[in-house]
């Protein structure tokens, strides 16, 4: 497609699967075009499922009059040119304008992990955790990781782009604007980062604790039925000399020994907490 005065292209991401892409901003060696440059962020496509696919590289190459785009987003970020494009800005603010576009997309996806955490505090309030939480929680998480390293990653890209000569046409409202962006991602997902690694250190707390009582109601009805089998085995050695050896009562004299024993092993343990 071509807009004088200037041309673009759009690539798909199957172009530069292997590339193993980060962000970056540098000048590139070329002769068809002239002192053509090559900037590569991070958008997010909200048609897949995966983190690994969310994100995806946004490889910009441009110079006065052309502008090459590979793009997983080709359809969205068309949109975003429509509007520049009938006002024939320069290749320039273009670029700029994607760029805020694709971090507008990132910000987007930050409330949805926000209201990811959200769930998950309140799901924290119940008495019992469900594996479906612990599931969801470690997802979360490992979102988290790959948002954090990237917004990390774009940090110094897009200082080094508002600082180039290729901003200095650009307004200073726009490039505020990108900057402020990109410093409002940062510390949001360092936030959420440090509230999900909260949540996670709470989950396991609470685990434990479910454990330790567990654990101590185990111990306490054990040790209640070791009563009871206690003086049931006293009572049951083959030897001569045991009381009501010879009664026809005896073997519910025991049975009642052995249960009075056992509640009043109950009561103590439950007047201790032994129980919980």
């Amino acid at each position: 497609m071509f807009y004088k005065p200037f041309r673009y292209n759009y690539y798909h991401k199957e172009d530069f699967q292997k590339a193993g892409e980060v962000a970056r901003f540098h000048l590139l060696e070329s002769k068809q075009l002239s002192d053509p440059h090559l900037l590569v962020v991070f958008d997010f496509n909200f048609d897949y499922q995966h983190i690994e696919e969310q994100l995806t590289p946004a490889i910009l190459i441009f110079d006065q009059d052309h502008l090459i785009i590979c793009t997983q987003n080709s359809a969205v970020s068309f949109e975003e040119l429509q509007q520049a494009v009938a006002e024939h800005d320069p290749v320039n603010q273009l670029v700029f304008h994607l760029v805020d576009a694709w971090q507008q997309h990132l910000n987007s996806a930050l409330q949805n992990f926000e209201d990811e955490i959200d769930r998950l505090d309140q799901a924290s309030r119940d008495t019992t955790i469900k594996n479906t939480e612990l599931r969801a929680l470690t997802e979360l998480m490992r979102q988290l990781v790959y948002f954090e390293h990237t917004v990390n990653d774009q940090t110094t890209t897009l200082k080094a782009l508002v600082d180039s000569p290729v901003a200095h046409s650009i307004s200073n409202s726009l490039k505020l604007k990108i900057e402020t962006s990109q410093r409002r991602l940062s510390k949001a997902i360092h936030i959420y980062r440090d509230a999900v690694e909260s949540l996670s250190s709470l989950y396991t707390a609470m685990m434990d604790n479910h454990l330790n009582h567990l654990m101590k109601f185990l111990d306490s009805t054990g040790l209640v039925i070791g009563i009871a089998a206690l003086l049931s085995g006293l009572m049951g050695m083959n030897v001569g000399g045991l009381p009501w050896e010879g009664s026809k009562y005896g073997f519910w004299i025991i049975i009642g020994l052995a249960a009075l024993l056992s509640i009043i092993a109950s009561l103590y343990l439950r007047r201790r907490s032994y129980d919980d």
